[in-house]
C-alpha cells in the first residue's frame, strides 16, 4: 500500500501541546484543527496497517513554506515525527528541516526534484544490480544523489527510512525501453 502526500507540514500548539499537521492546498491558515489531518492519526492509521500485514510505504513530498503558524519550529518538529519509526514501515520523504521541496524548471516541465526523481528511479533508473528489482538502499542512493546535485546550491536532503533490502519496484527491460521511447514524444510526456 502506497501513502502518497504532497503539501506541507507544521505544528499549532494548543494548551502548550503542540500537535503536528499535514495541510492541504486549503488548509485554514492559524486553525489547522478545522482542516488539516493530524500527524498522530496518519502515524496511528499507517502502523495499523502494517501491524495486519499490509506492506506500507509511506512517501512524503512536504516542507514548510511560507509564513505558517508553526513557525521554523513547526516545521523541524513535523519533520521529526516523520523520522520516527512507524513498525515495518517505509518513509520516503522529499527534504529534512529547514529545507524546501524544490522544483526546477529544467526538469519536465517545472516538476518537483524529488517527485521526478523518485518516478524515474522506480521506473528503472534507480537499478543496480541488474536483476529488474530495485530495493530501499538502491532507490534512495539514486533519489539522494539527483536530488542533492539537482538542488545546488540550495540544500535539499531526502530521507529514505525502513528495511533498506526491500523491493519497492520491478520491472522488465523489454517494457522499460518501449516506455522511455514513447516518453520521449510530447504527448507522452505530457501525459
Amino acid at each position: 500500500m502506497y501513502v502518497y502526500f504532497a503539501g506541507h507540514g507544521d505544528v499549532e500548539s494548543m494548551f502548550n501541546k503542540p500537535k503536528g499537521y499535514l495541510l492541504s492546498h486549503d488548509s485554514p491558515t492559524s486553525a489547522y484543527r478545522a482542516g488539516a489531518v493530524r500527524m498522530s492519526d496518519v502515524s496511528e492509521f499507517i502502523t495499523a496497517m502494517s501491524e495486519i500485514g499490509a506492506q506500507v510505504i509511506f512517501i512524503a513530498d512536504a516542507c514548510k513554506s511560507g509564513n505558517l503558524s508553526g513557525g521554523k519550529e513547526g516545521a523541524a518538529a513535523v519533520i521529526n515525527h516523520l523520522e520516527q519509526p512507524w513498525g515495518d514501515v517505509v518513509k520516503m520523504l522529499s527534504c529534512g528541516q529547514d529545507e524546501f521541496s524544490l522544483e526546477s524548471p529544467d526538469i519536465g516541465g517545472g516538476r518537483g526534484l524529488f517527485s521526478y526523481y523518485l518516478i524515474e528511479g522506480l521506473s528503472g533508473d534507480a537499478e543496480v544490480q541488474k536483476d529488474g528489482k530495485i530495493n530501499l538502499y538502491e532507490l534512495g542512493s539514486y533519489v539522494k544523489q539527483k536530488v542533492i546535485s539537482g538542488a545546488s546550491p540550495n540544500a535539499q536532503y531526502p530521507g529514505f527510512f525502513g528495511n533498506e533490502r526491500m523491493v519497492i519496484s520491478e520491472f522488465d527491460q523489454e517494457s522499460l525501453m518501449a516506455w522511455k521511447s514513447r516518453s520521449s514524444e510530447p504527448e507522452a510526456a505530457l501525459a
